[in-house]
């Protein structure tokens, strides 16, 4: 093979010779501006005696192809694919629930349920998917057609890598879900071991975790390394190539591989649009499931071990934990790892070995992760449910710190390959071992913002523990204790971003920012294992609620908790990757934008009015793009509502049928996330071709402030009150379930839970998208050197002199980047879908304020009446306990089967009734002793609430 190499270097080098001759073109020279890597000045020396030098060259890794540059990733990728298939098969092979006994019996339908859910989820959001991807694959393909920057394969090309992104995510994350559900059955089954139970079960979560995890990353890391290639196809030989004022600036006869990574930047739109939308839903779907599990259904059963098979309410909430925080977790991480990945590429400016570190070091660092799983571990010899919990989660932290030892050994190694032919390891003209250093600063920060989140989320420590104590005088003090801790714990966690941006753009600028980019990103396997857990888990305890086999509990609720702490801990560290990821974004679009003059957009106008104005409006957008998606959680929980309690109508006691809530529940889930999917691209659109790359930078940095910030307060306050519950349930704090500190703990953990699972994740996902976004439409609004500043252009406008107000009234003379008109285009499709999604969705069913007008027209206008039938997001309307027994006792002519079948808003216009103030949110629905749920349900109530 050395061999073959030596003489394809040979066979390349007559051929540049060749065509030469006969363009009558120059060989292409080098760009000093660059980080004289491949400076013909910096080359090896001929006479060099070293390994590297006699295998690959003098000029090694400066004449690499595109296929060598990239061998590592794709050999690795497929590697690492392999290991994942075999590690799936061997998850697949544990042993099942034992179809011997009552409970295995139980273990085993338990899962197929799920697994049902999940599929009808993932095939229904994937339909909701694939028409937005349709509508913008065509406009890409028309777009980057008309433009032919390069040639007329532009738009097929830009629409390819799109297209490819987004169904190859959807392939690999039905897999990996498939892998999780299959975990759950197989931990349950290890938590029935007496001795070993909470090792085992550890490591059979984590385990199955980890052959979801590497089988995602892995496989979509081969097909974007493959796409990378295909796309380099036809890049070849030109004189483009050849000029130092474009983006190929190295060796010219391998300058398709920069044309190749513009091509790519395709691909992250498309990560981000499968992300933003899958992940969304399923956190608007799970939200709904659990309200409606807990509230509705959970204190009206009777304790019977099957009961739970026939509550759809109960199973979604299962089927929500497995698209959440595995399916819509993994795709959020992948994509923040592949916009970094893309920002080093672009960064690079054709520079080969930087390019060659934005495809090695991700793959080196997921070897590591695989070792880190190994080294999880726990002693299942202690029994207490606190010194459990700490077990675990000291285990998983052995596991996470081996791995970040293993990154660091991997990266240097990595680094050392790239940059052996260099004059020297450390210093003088080696930029290499800089961009280690701030790989390994992003590295270090990746691990001081898990901490710091464990600190503000974790049980263990203070702060949630005093929102715990809070709780003891009433949900007023829990709800503002709880957001006084968590509007300080962005702390920790802003603090080393700004520490670590500093460093890493000290040492190697922006492409410095984007090293340490992926070095945050770099536990991601180890990450995306980690969040299995807590569904797995959670699955595994629900299945083992029997009777004759409790012990088993010991086991599961330990790993319970641990896995809540261990979902925040990964949320938080995810918001720190987002963070980053899109600042490394933004500084490549920075590049992109301003090429054409050689310069930047950023420092220079941080104090201009255009670059404010438009921070201003970024931070609004993200605020309100949240906003949207926390609604859809209140249509969805209707809308699981009826499909619940007519299943348990119908079908008595029978199990329950999980594709049929989804079936219910995703249409106003998917309709709910759609309109802001459309905002993240459109509104970043219309200002870049409106407002210019200026505004548009100011905009999406002003959506990373407000998004950055605001996302960790909403994270980790719904985390805190998710914590505080669950230590009063299993440590009994505070006299234990039913008190008032558990009371108000429950309030906060269903309020919290759109908060830390809709509202934070969607922002900062969404940032993400709209750096991407910018990034892929720089081309198109480049600064001009023939074009004013806009800013410029309405000062004269507004002067005296009226030469100069006919002159800037001259459209080419106005606009400081190319293209201006073209906003029209995204500005009208975003009336439109605005339109649409308003009239065809938001206002129909009774769901939206015209049908709430015409239900308060008809009744009695009294104010409790309107209260009553006033918007509410979190559930259906339910008559509280104490109003029924006080109309009882005033009306005992009224049988208390009558008052059941009566309609709701009839009941509450009662005379007797309108006394009393309704409680927009109920606790609990009627007690087993005053109705039965067979009662309830016969009585023939609809939800058809307002919103």
């Amino acid at each position: 093979s050395t061999s073959s190499l030596a003489s394809s270097r040979r066979a390349r080098t007559m051929g540049d010779s060749f065509i030469a001759s006969i363009t009558g073109l120059a060989p292409p020279s080098f760009d000093p501006g660059l980080d004289k890597i491949c400076h013909s000045g910096n080359t090896v020396r001929e006479d060099r005696e070293d390994l590297t030098s006699k295998l690959l060259g003098a000029t090694y890794p400066c004449d690499l192809n595109a296929t060598e540059m990239v061998s590592f990733a794709l050999g690795g990728g497929l590697l690492l694919m392999v290991i994942s298939v075999v590690f799936m098969v061997v998850v697949k092979g544990w042993p099942m629930g034992d179809i011997n006994t009552v409970w295995g019996l139980r273990v085993n339908r338990l899962g197929e349920l799920i697994e049902m859910g999940v599929k009808s989820f993932f095939f229904r959001t994937s339909l909701g998917i694939a028409i937005f991807m349709i509508i913008f694959f065509i406009l890409i393909l028309i777009i980057f057609s008309s433009l032919g920057e390069h040639d007329g394969t532009d738009g097929i090309r830009y629409a390819s890598a799109y297209f490819m992104a987004i169904v190859t995510s959807l392939i690999f994350v039905s897999l990996a879900m498939s892998v999780v559900v299959g975990g759950i059955v197989r931990t349950a089954r290890q938590a029935t071991l007496d001795l070993s139970g909470l090792g085992a079960a550890l490591r059979t979560a984590f385990g199955a975790g980890t052959a979801a995890a590497y089988l995602l990353f892995a496989g979509l890391l081969v097909l974007f390394t493959l796409w990378f290639l295909i796309l380099t196809n036809g890049r070849g030989f030109t004189r483009l190539e050849w000029d130092p004022a474009t983006s190929c600036n190295t060796v010219g006869t391998l300058c398709g591989h920069a044309y190749g990574i513009q091509s790519m930047i395709a691909w992250g739109v498309g990560m981000s649009t499968v992300a933003l939308i899958f992940r969304t839903c399923a956190g608007v779907f799970a939200k709904a499931a659990e309200i409606g599990s807990e509230i509705l259904f959970d204190r009206e059963l009777e304790e019977d071990t099957f009961d739970k098979l026939r509550n759809p309410a109960t199973m979604s909430d299962k089927i929500g934990a497995v698209v959440m925080d595995c399916g819509g977790v993994f795709l959020d991480i992948a994509e923040s790892m592949f916009l970094a990945m893309l920002s080093m590429a672009v960064l690079a400016q054709g520079d080969v070995p930087k390019i060659m570190l934005a495809f090695w070091l991700p793959t080196g660092n997921l070897f590591a992760g695989l070792i880190g799983w190994l080294a999880v571990r726990c002693d299942s010899s202690t029994t207490s449910v606190v010194d459990r919990n700490n077990t675990v989660l000291w285990g998983v932290r052995y596991g996470l710190y081996t791995t970040a030892a293993f990154i660091f050994l991997f990266s240097a190694v990595v680094t050392g390959i790239i940059y052996t032919d260099l004059n020297s390891w450390f210093g003088g003209q080696d930029p290499g071992w800089e961009y280690f250093a701030a790989h390994l600063v992003g590295l270090l920060t990746a691990l001081i913002i898990w901490e710091g989140t464990a600190f503000f989320t974790s049980h263990r420590w203070f702060p949630t523990k005093s929102v715990t104590a809070a709780g003891l005088t009433g949900p007023a003090t829990f709800f503002v204790q709880g957001f006084g801790v968590a509007m300080i714990s962005p702390i920790p966690t802003l603090v080393a971003l700004t520490v670590c941006a500093i460093v890493a753009n000290s040492i190697g600028g922006n492409f410095g920012v984007a090293c340490a980019a992926v070095g945050i990103c770099s536990p991601l396997g180890f990450a995306m294992a980690a969040s299995c857990v807590s569904p797995i888990v959670y699955g595994a305890d629900d299945a083992l609620d029997s009777p004759d086999i409790q012990r088993a509990r010991e086991t599961t609720v330990p790993l319970v908790m641990a896995g809540e702490s261990l979902a925040a801990e990964v949320r938080g560290w995810s918001i720190g990757v987002s963070i980053i990821t899109a600042f490394a974004v933004m500084g490549a679009f920075d590049q992109e934008a301003a090429l054409k003059v050689g310069g930047t957009l950023g420092i220079d106008y941080i104090g201009d009015g255009l670059v404010f104005g438009f921070a201003v409006a970024g931070a609004l957008t993200i605020v309100c793009y949240a906003g949207i998606n926390t609604l859809a959680v209140g249509k969805t929980t209707r809308a699981l509502f009826d499909e619940s309690i007519r299943q348990f109508k119908e079908n008595q006691d029978k199990e329950c049928d999980p594709p049929m809530v989804v079936a219910a529940a995703i249409y106003p889930a998917v309709m709910g996330v759609l309109l802001p999917a459309f905002y993240m691209f459109l509104v970043p659109t219309t200002v870049g071709f409106l407002a210019g790359p200026r505004a548009l930078l100011g905009f999406i940095i002003g959506a990373i402030l407000a998004g950055g910030a605001i996302s960790i307060v909403f994270c980790n306050v719904g985390a805190s009150w998710a914590k505080s519950k669950t230590a009063i349930e299993a440590e009994s704090l505070y006299g234990g379930a039913g008190e008032a500190a558990h009371m108000a703990s429950v309030a906060g953990a269903r309020a919290g839970g759109p908060l830390k699972d809709v509202a934070g994740p969607t922002m900062i996902t969404a940032i993400k998208g709209m750096a991407a976004v910018a990034l892929f439409i720089a081309p198109t609004i480049q600064v001009g050197t023939d074009r004013e500043d806009i800013q410029e252009c309405l000062a004269k406008f507004f002067s005296n002199d009226a030469n100069l107000s006919r002159y800037v009234r001259s459209w080419e003379h106005c606009f400081d980047w190319h293209r201006p008109y073209w906003f029209i285009i995204p500005a009208l499709l975003l009336l439109l879908v605005t339109a649409f999604f308003y009239f065809f969705f938001w206002r129909l069913d009774g769901t939206g304020p015209g049908k709430a007008a015409e239900i308060v027209e008809d009744e009695d206008e009294s104010p409790n009446v309107a209260a009553y039938q006033a918007p509410m997001m979190m559930g259906p309307p339910m008559i509280s306990q104490p109003q029924l027994v006080q109309y009882v006792q005033q009306q005992p002519q009224l049988m208390q089967s009558q008052m059941m079948a009566m309609p709701a808003p009839q009941l509450m216009a009662q005379p007797q009734m309108r006394m009393m103030p309704p409680e927009p949110m109920l606790a609990a629905p009627m007690r087993p002793e005053m109705a039965s749920v067979d009662n309830f349900l016969a009585g023939g109530y609809q939800v058809t609430a307002p919103m």
